[in-house]
Protein backbone atom coordinates (compact mmCIF):
# COMPACT_ATOMS: atom_id res chain seq x y z
CA UNK A 1 0.00 0.00 0.00
CA UNK A 2 0.82 3.24 -0.64
CA UNK A 3 0.34 6.02 1.75
CA UNK A 4 0.88 10.14 0.80
CA UNK A 5 2.61 12.01 3.14
CA UNK A 6 1.50 16.11 2.51
CA UNK A 7 3.73 17.90 4.28
CA UNK A 8 5.72 21.36 3.19
CA UNK A 9 9.14 20.64 2.30
CA UNK A 10 11.64 17.71 2.88
CA UNK A 11 14.32 19.79 4.53
CA UNK A 12 15.96 18.66 8.16
CA UNK A 13 12.75 19.61 10.76
CA UNK A 14 10.65 18.17 13.55
CA UNK A 15 7.47 16.86 11.35
CA UNK A 16 9.59 16.33 8.71
CA UNK A 17 12.88 14.06 10.84
CA UNK A 18 9.82 12.25 12.34
CA UNK A 19 8.39 11.24 8.82
CA UNK A 20 11.82 9.80 7.51
CA UNK A 21 12.53 8.34 10.80
CA UNK A 22 9.13 6.21 10.01
CA UNK A 23 10.08 5.63 6.55
CA UNK A 24 13.63 4.29 7.37
CA UNK A 25 12.75 1.09 9.64
CA UNK A 26 8.94 0.90 7.85
CA UNK A 27 8.63 -2.44 6.48
CA UNK A 28 8.23 -1.30 3.03
CA UNK A 29 6.81 -4.33 1.75
CA UNK A 30 3.62 -3.57 3.39
CA UNK A 31 4.02 0.33 3.34
CA UNK A 32 5.32 2.40 1.13
CA UNK A 33 5.71 6.85 1.41
CA UNK A 34 5.36 8.82 -1.37
CA UNK A 35 5.46 12.67 -0.72
CA UNK A 36 3.03 15.69 -1.87
CA UNK A 37 5.62 18.62 -0.94
CA UNK A 38 4.45 22.85 -1.38
CA UNK A 39 7.71 23.69 -2.70
CA UNK A 40 9.13 23.31 -6.52
CA UNK A 41 13.10 22.63 -5.19
CA UNK A 42 15.04 20.13 -4.07
CA UNK A 43 14.98 19.68 -0.16
CA UNK A 44 17.76 17.74 2.25
CA UNK A 45 15.67 14.27 1.86
CA UNK A 46 15.35 14.34 -1.21
CA UNK A 47 17.17 12.03 -2.45
CA UNK A 48 16.71 9.66 0.59
CA UNK A 49 13.02 9.13 0.04
CA UNK A 50 14.10 8.39 -3.72
CA UNK A 51 16.75 6.02 -2.70
CA UNK A 52 14.04 4.23 -0.03
CA UNK A 53 11.59 4.29 -3.11
CA UNK A 54 9.54 7.06 -2.51
CA UNK A 55 7.38 8.81 -5.18
CA UNK A 56 8.25 13.14 -4.49
CA UNK A 57 4.93 15.08 -6.17
CA UNK A 58 4.62 18.75 -5.74
CA UNK A 59 2.06 21.60 -5.63
CA UNK A 60 2.36 25.45 -4.73
CA UNK A 61 2.81 26.41 -1.82
CA UNK A 62 -1.13 27.55 -0.37
CA UNK A 63 -1.28 31.02 0.41
CA UNK A 64 -5.07 31.69 0.24
CA UNK A 65 -4.96 33.95 -2.63
CA UNK A 66 -4.44 31.04 -4.87
CA UNK A 67 -6.72 28.78 -3.06
CA UNK A 68 -8.81 27.87 -6.41
CA UNK A 69 -5.58 26.79 -8.68
CA UNK A 70 -4.42 24.83 -4.98
CA UNK A 71 -7.49 22.93 -5.23
CA UNK A 72 -7.40 22.00 -8.51
CA UNK A 73 -3.94 20.56 -7.99
CA UNK A 74 -4.80 18.14 -5.45
CA UNK A 75 -7.85 17.26 -6.91
CA UNK A 76 -5.73 16.24 -10.31
CA UNK A 77 -3.29 14.54 -8.25
CA UNK A 78 -5.71 12.68 -6.65
CA UNK A 79 -7.30 11.80 -9.64
CA UNK A 80 -4.23 10.67 -11.32
CA UNK A 81 -2.51 8.35 -8.50
CA UNK A 82 -5.26 6.15 -6.86
CA UNK A 83 -2.47 4.18 -5.67
CA UNK A 84 -2.71 6.45 -2.54
CA UNK A 85 -5.31 5.32 -0.24
CA UNK A 86 -4.67 7.02 2.93
CA UNK A 87 -3.44 10.32 2.63
CA UNK A 88 -1.67 11.36 5.85
CA UNK A 89 -1.32 15.58 6.54
CA UNK A 90 1.12 17.07 8.48
CA UNK A 91 0.31 20.73 7.37
CA UNK A 92 -2.74 22.22 9.45
CA UNK A 93 -3.44 25.37 7.36
CA UNK A 94 -4.59 23.82 3.85
CA UNK A 95 -5.77 20.41 5.22
CA UNK A 96 -9.31 21.68 5.18
CA UNK A 97 -8.83 21.73 1.29
CA UNK A 98 -6.44 18.53 0.56
CA UNK A 99 -7.83 16.29 2.97
CA UNK A 100 -11.71 17.21 1.86
CA UNK A 101 -10.20 16.10 -2.01
CA UNK A 102 -8.66 13.31 -0.72
CA UNK A 103 -11.67 12.03 0.76
CA UNK A 104 -14.17 13.16 -2.24
CA UNK A 105 -11.62 10.63 -4.20
CA UNK A 106 -12.30 8.11 -1.55
CA UNK A 107 -9.09 8.24 0.09
CA UNK A 108 -8.71 7.41 3.66
CA UNK A 109 -7.30 10.86 5.46
CA UNK A 110 -4.93 11.22 8.90
CA UNK A 111 -4.29 14.79 10.36
CA UNK A 112 -1.03 15.13 12.35
CA UNK A 113 -0.63 17.63 15.27
CA UNK A 114 3.17 18.01 15.77
CA UNK A 115 2.87 21.20 17.92
CA UNK A 116 1.40 23.35 20.60
CA UNK A 117 -0.45 26.67 19.75
CA UNK A 118 1.74 29.71 20.02
CA UNK A 119 -0.71 32.50 20.83
CA UNK A 120 2.05 34.87 21.88
CA UNK A 121 2.77 35.22 18.16
CA UNK A 122 -0.07 36.59 15.26
CA UNK A 123 0.54 34.08 12.79
CA UNK A 124 0.14 31.64 15.23
CA UNK A 125 -3.95 33.11 15.71
CA UNK A 126 -4.31 33.07 11.83
CA UNK A 127 -2.82 29.31 11.56
CA UNK A 128 -5.51 28.37 13.71
CA UNK A 129 -7.98 29.93 12.09
CA UNK A 130 -7.11 28.53 8.66
CA UNK A 131 -6.77 25.13 10.31
CA UNK A 132 -10.14 24.95 11.64
CA UNK A 133 -12.02 23.32 8.46
CA UNK A 134 -9.18 20.29 8.20
CA UNK A 135 -10.70 18.96 11.93
CA UNK A 136 -14.32 18.42 9.70
CA UNK A 137 -12.56 15.67 6.70
CA UNK A 138 -10.07 13.69 8.77
CA UNK A 139 -10.71 10.00 9.31
CA UNK A 140 -8.37 9.84 11.97
CA UNK A 141 -6.22 12.00 14.10
CA UNK A 142 -2.51 11.54 15.25
CA UNK A 143 -0.82 13.70 17.81
CA UNK A 144 3.04 13.94 19.06
CA UNK A 145 1.21 14.82 22.44
CA UNK A 146 -1.42 15.23 24.65
CA UNK A 147 -1.01 18.98 24.53
CA UNK A 148 -0.57 18.98 21.16
CA UNK A 149 -3.87 16.85 20.62
CA UNK A 150 -6.01 19.26 22.92
CA UNK A 151 -4.62 22.33 21.34
CA UNK A 152 -4.46 21.96 17.83
CA UNK A 153 -7.83 19.21 18.08
CA UNK A 154 -9.83 20.18 20.59
CA UNK A 155 -10.72 18.58 23.83
CA UNK A 156 -13.71 16.42 22.16
CA UNK A 157 -12.10 15.02 19.28
CA UNK A 158 -9.08 14.14 21.31
CA UNK A 159 -10.82 12.64 24.06
CA UNK A 160 -12.49 10.54 21.13
CA UNK A 161 -12.03 6.77 19.59
CA UNK A 162 -10.86 8.98 16.77
CA UNK A 163 -7.39 10.61 18.03
CA UNK A 164 -4.10 8.60 19.31
CA UNK A 165 -0.93 10.11 20.47
CA UNK A 166 1.67 8.75 18.70
CA UNK A 167 4.95 9.35 20.20
CA UNK A 168 8.05 11.02 18.06
CA UNK A 169 10.15 7.73 17.93
CA UNK A 170 13.69 7.53 17.54
CA UNK A 171 16.11 4.48 16.64
CA UNK A 172 17.96 4.19 19.90
CA UNK A 173 21.08 2.35 18.53
CA UNK A 174 22.02 5.18 16.86
CA UNK A 175 22.46 7.30 20.02
CA UNK A 176 23.61 4.94 22.65
CA UNK A 177 26.60 6.21 24.03
CA UNK A 178 29.30 5.29 26.82
CA UNK A 179 31.40 7.08 28.44
CA UNK A 180 34.71 6.18 26.12
CA UNK A 181 32.28 7.18 23.05
CA UNK A 182 31.33 10.64 24.86
CA UNK A 183 34.99 11.27 25.70
CA UNK A 184 36.03 10.21 21.81
CA UNK A 185 33.22 12.15 19.95
CA UNK A 186 34.29 15.51 22.35
CA UNK A 187 37.85 15.16 21.16
CA UNK A 188 36.79 14.26 17.48
CA UNK A 189 35.36 17.98 17.75
CA UNK A 190 38.50 19.22 19.48
CA UNK A 191 36.66 19.90 22.53
CA UNK A 192 38.27 17.57 25.04
CA UNK A 193 39.25 19.91 27.76
CA UNK A 194 35.59 21.95 26.99
CA UNK A 195 32.34 21.94 28.88
CA UNK A 196 30.22 21.52 25.48
CA UNK A 197 26.62 22.63 26.19
CA UNK A 198 24.58 22.54 22.73
CA UNK A 199 20.83 23.09 21.28
CA UNK A 200 19.48 21.59 18.15
CA UNK A 201 16.63 23.14 16.50
CA UNK A 202 15.58 26.00 14.09
CA UNK A 203 16.33 29.66 14.53
CA UNK A 204 12.59 31.00 15.11
CA UNK A 205 11.22 32.69 17.93
CA UNK A 206 9.92 29.79 19.44
CA UNK A 207 13.03 27.93 19.84
CA UNK A 208 14.14 30.98 22.01
CA UNK A 209 17.68 31.01 21.26
CA UNK A 210 18.15 34.97 22.53
CA UNK A 211 16.93 33.61 25.74
CA UNK A 212 19.80 30.80 25.66
CA UNK A 213 22.80 33.22 24.38
CA UNK A 214 21.81 34.83 27.50
CA UNK A 215 21.90 31.58 29.56
CA UNK A 216 25.02 30.51 28.12
CA UNK A 217 26.64 33.95 28.99
CA UNK A 218 25.72 33.34 32.84
CA UNK A 219 27.04 29.58 32.73
CA UNK A 220 30.28 31.06 30.67
CA UNK A 221 30.99 33.41 33.79
CA UNK A 222 31.38 30.54 35.72
CA UNK A 223 32.99 28.10 33.43
CA UNK A 224 35.34 30.14 30.95
CA UNK A 225 35.85 26.36 29.75
CA UNK A 226 32.47 26.38 28.25
CA UNK A 227 31.36 25.84 24.06
CA UNK A 228 27.95 26.23 23.35
CA UNK A 229 27.46 24.27 20.11
CA UNK A 230 24.40 25.82 18.22
CA UNK A 231 23.44 22.70 15.22
CA UNK A 232 20.20 24.08 12.98
CA UNK A 233 19.47 26.91 10.49
CA UNK A 234 16.54 29.50 10.03
CA UNK A 235 15.82 33.25 9.82
CA UNK A 236 16.51 34.45 12.84
CA UNK A 237 20.71 32.63 12.62
CA UNK A 238 21.80 36.43 12.02
CA UNK A 239 20.13 37.91 14.92
CA UNK A 240 21.89 35.16 17.42
CA UNK A 241 25.31 35.82 15.52
CA UNK A 242 25.24 39.29 16.31
CA UNK A 243 23.79 39.14 19.80
CA UNK A 244 26.96 36.60 20.19
CA UNK A 245 28.85 38.94 18.95
CA UNK A 246 27.38 41.45 21.33
CA UNK A 247 28.04 39.96 24.08
CA UNK A 248 31.12 39.24 23.90
CA UNK A 249 30.85 35.60 23.18
CA UNK A 250 31.87 35.00 19.36
CA UNK A 251 34.79 32.85 20.51
CA UNK A 252 32.91 30.46 22.66
CA UNK A 253 29.40 29.97 20.16
CA UNK A 254 30.04 27.80 17.15
CA UNK A 255 27.55 27.94 14.45
CA UNK A 256 27.63 24.56 13.36
CA UNK A 257 24.33 24.76 10.50
CA UNK A 258 22.46 21.70 9.58
CA UNK A 259 24.34 18.24 10.31
CA UNK A 260 23.83 14.97 8.45
CA UNK A 261 25.50 13.31 11.98
CA UNK A 262 23.31 14.96 14.52
CA UNK A 263 24.09 11.73 17.07
CA UNK A 264 28.00 12.68 16.93
CA UNK A 265 27.00 15.62 18.09
CA UNK A 266 24.91 14.77 20.74
CA UNK A 267 27.15 12.00 21.90
CA UNK A 268 30.08 14.91 22.30
CA UNK A 269 27.79 17.13 24.71
CA UNK A 270 27.55 17.68 28.31
CA UNK A 271 24.83 19.18 28.65
CA UNK A 272 21.62 19.55 26.26
CA UNK A 273 19.55 23.29 26.70
CA UNK A 274 16.76 23.86 25.49
CA UNK A 275 14.48 26.54 26.21
CA UNK A 276 11.25 26.75 23.73
CA UNK A 277 8.24 29.13 24.12
CA UNK A 278 6.14 26.10 23.18
CA UNK A 279 6.77 22.98 21.61
CA UNK A 280 4.70 19.75 20.77
CA UNK A 281 6.99 17.22 21.08
CA UNK A 282 10.70 18.10 19.80
CA UNK A 283 12.55 15.29 17.90
CA UNK A 284 15.45 16.77 19.22
CA UNK A 285 14.91 16.35 23.10
CA UNK A 286 14.49 12.53 22.99
CA UNK A 287 17.32 12.62 20.74
CA UNK A 288 19.35 13.88 23.57
CA UNK A 289 18.10 11.75 26.38
CA UNK A 290 19.03 8.18 23.82
CA UNK A 291 22.51 9.77 24.06
CA UNK A 292 22.82 9.92 27.49
CA UNK A 293 23.00 13.41 27.96
CA UNK A 294 22.09 15.59 30.85
CA UNK A 295 18.97 17.77 29.85
CA UNK A 296 17.18 20.98 30.90
CA UNK A 297 13.82 21.78 29.27
CA UNK A 298 12.21 24.94 29.58
CA UNK A 299 8.01 24.12 30.59
CA UNK A 300 6.70 24.59 27.39
CA UNK A 301 8.37 21.54 26.23
CA UNK A 302 5.90 18.87 27.42
CA UNK A 303 6.02 16.47 30.58
CA UNK A 304 5.97 13.74 27.88
CA UNK A 305 9.27 14.44 26.77
CA UNK A 306 10.79 13.82 30.04
CA UNK A 307 11.72 10.42 28.57
CA UNK A 308 14.44 9.57 31.01
CA UNK A 309 16.54 10.28 34.52
CA UNK A 310 18.53 12.50 31.84
CA UNK A 311 16.35 15.12 32.40
CA UNK A 312 14.29 17.82 33.73
CA UNK A 313 12.27 21.16 33.42
CA UNK A 314 12.26 24.70 34.88
CA UNK A 315 9.82 27.77 34.12
CA UNK A 316 11.58 30.34 32.09
CA UNK A 317 10.51 32.93 34.40
CA UNK A 318 13.07 31.81 36.55
CA UNK A 319 15.39 33.88 34.70
CA UNK A 320 18.79 33.74 33.50
CA UNK A 321 20.64 33.21 36.13
CA UNK A 322 18.40 30.39 38.00
CA UNK A 323 18.66 28.27 34.32
CA UNK A 324 22.35 28.94 34.12
CA UNK A 325 22.59 27.40 38.04
CA UNK A 326 20.47 24.47 37.03
CA UNK A 327 22.09 23.80 33.66
CA UNK A 328 25.35 23.14 35.73
CA UNK A 329 23.51 21.21 38.13
CA UNK A 330 22.44 19.11 34.91
CA UNK A 331 25.95 18.95 33.85
CA UNK A 332 26.96 17.20 36.90
CA UNK A 333 24.56 14.51 37.04
CA UNK A 334 26.00 11.27 38.23
CA UNK A 335 24.31 8.76 35.68
CA UNK A 336 25.76 6.47 33.14
CA UNK A 337 25.21 7.92 29.74
CA UNK A 338 24.74 4.10 28.51
CA UNK A 339 21.24 4.22 30.02
CA UNK A 340 19.41 6.52 28.31
CA UNK A 341 18.99 4.84 25.06
CA UNK A 342 17.13 2.16 26.95
CA UNK A 343 15.09 5.01 29.25
CA UNK A 344 13.90 5.91 25.65
CA UNK A 345 13.12 2.65 24.65
CA UNK A 346 10.85 2.03 27.96
CA UNK A 347 9.14 5.28 27.71
CA UNK A 348 7.87 4.29 24.40
CA UNK A 349 9.77 6.13 22.23
CA UNK A 350 11.17 3.21 19.86
CA UNK A 351 10.52 4.12 15.86
CA UNK A 352 10.06 0.01 15.65
CA UNK A 353 7.07 -0.19 17.38
CA UNK A 354 5.92 3.39 16.28
CA UNK A 355 5.99 1.72 12.64
CA UNK A 356 4.44 -0.96 13.32
CA UNK A 357 1.63 0.49 15.38
CA UNK A 358 1.28 3.18 12.01
CA UNK A 359 1.21 0.48 9.52
CA UNK A 360 -1.16 -0.90 11.25
CA UNK A 361 -3.37 1.94 11.32
CA UNK A 362 -3.00 2.95 7.44
CA UNK A 363 -4.53 -0.65 6.93
CA UNK A 364 -7.56 -0.70 9.07
CA UNK A 365 -8.05 2.68 7.58
CA UNK A 366 -7.46 0.90 4.31
CA UNK A 367 -9.74 -1.81 4.89
CA UNK A 368 -12.98 0.28 5.11
CA UNK A 369 -12.19 1.92 2.10
CA UNK A 370 -14.09 -0.20 -1.40
CA UNK A 371 -12.08 -1.48 -3.41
Amino acid sequence: MRVLQVIGAMDRGGAETVVMNLLRVMDREKVQFDFLVHTQRRCDYDDEIEALGGRIYRVPLYNIANARKYRACCREHFRAHPEHRVVHGHIGSCAGIYLDEAQKAGRATVLHSHSQNYERFPMQQIFNWMARPGLKVADFFLACSPEAGRDRFGDAIFRSELCRVMPNGVDTSLYRCDEAAHKQAKADLGLAGNLVVGHVGRFIEVKNHRFLLKVFARLHDRRPDARLLLLGRGPLEDDVRAQARDLGLEDCVVFCGVRDDVPRYLKAFDLFVFPSVLEGLPMATIEAQAAGVPCLFSTGVPQSALASGFARRLDLEAGEEAWAAAALEQAALDRPRVEGASDVARAGYDIRKTAQWLADLYARLASGLPE
